[in-house]
């Protein structure tokens, strides 16, 4: 939602999360990160915006950052990069997918609990008339 919102011109004021919001959020030039579980610098970060002028700013680079970074040209030109990086094997699994345990699903994984006691009275008496039907 970061990048969404600073597309339309908003200037966000977010926690401070390594590999999230300091990825979305170029700080002090599109929007404000303040300390995570610290209400005063959430307050010290929207005194920040309270200038017109240094929220217009902020707003203009972040329109201008989201346009330029994740443009559908760029887009285009990142996936085009990360599929030939998987043809090339860049990310092979460790394991073959072939060599991984396959988990085993029964009924019992699919039906409702509360179901259970029935499908299996349903399951014994349809057995039985199968039996019937045979002889």
């Amino acid at each position: 939602m970061l990048l969404e919102t600073q597309a339309n011109g908003c200037v966000p004021v977010a926690s401070r999360l390594p590999g999230v919001t300091d990825f979305t959020i170029e700080e002090g030039v599109t929007g404000l990160l303040a300390e995570v579980e610290n209400p005063d610098s959430f307050a010290e970060q929207i005194v920040t915006l309270a200038d017109p002028e240094r929220w217009h700013r902020f707003s203009r680079a972040g329109v201008a950052r989201t346009r330029r970074l994740f443009s559908l040209e760029e887009m285009e030109r990142e996936y085009g990069e990360l599929l030939k990086e998987l043809h090339q094997g860049i990310y092979a699994l460790s394991t073959l997918r072939s060599r991984l345990p396959r988990p085993h699903l029964g009924r019992r994984d699919y039906v409702p609990l509360v179901l259970n006691s029935i499908v299996d009275r349903l399951y014994h008496v349809a057995k039985r008339f199968n039996g019937w039907l045979r002889h």
